[in-house]
């Protein structure tokens, strides 16, 4: 399907924005990136760029998050943390309740 996907862009000369949690596919199929956590744009740029050098504590979890290639015995790194309601979110920065860089 991914495949079909980028035959499509290429064919047509178009852009697709392309949903999921899955950085692996977005490595390999995306020129840019958004992340978003809780329906808040927290980091963007180019793929590469975001990928190397995350700057935001949730994409640095996401990209934790990937499963290792060269070693598929080990267990998944999660995203530490309860997820808030989206709709009690909370104040300043939406990944707060979750992220161990927060200064205060």
């Amino acid at each position: 399907v991914i495949d079909l996907m980028k035959d499509l862009v290429d064919e047509f000369h178009m852009g697709i924005i392309f949903i999921t949690h899955d950085l692996g596919v977005v490595a390999q199929t995306c020129d840019r990136v958004n992340v978003m956590y809780l329906g808040r744009l927290i980091e963007e740029g180019p793929v590469r760029e975001v990928i190397r050098n995350p700057k935001h504590p949730y994409t640095q979890g996401l990209i934790a998050a990937l499963p290792k290639l060269d070693n598929l015995d080990q267990s998944l790194t999660a995203v530490p943390g309860d997820i808030p309601s989206p709709l009690e979110r909370p104040s300043g920065c939406v990944f707060n309740t979750r992220c161990s860089q927060i200064v205060g």
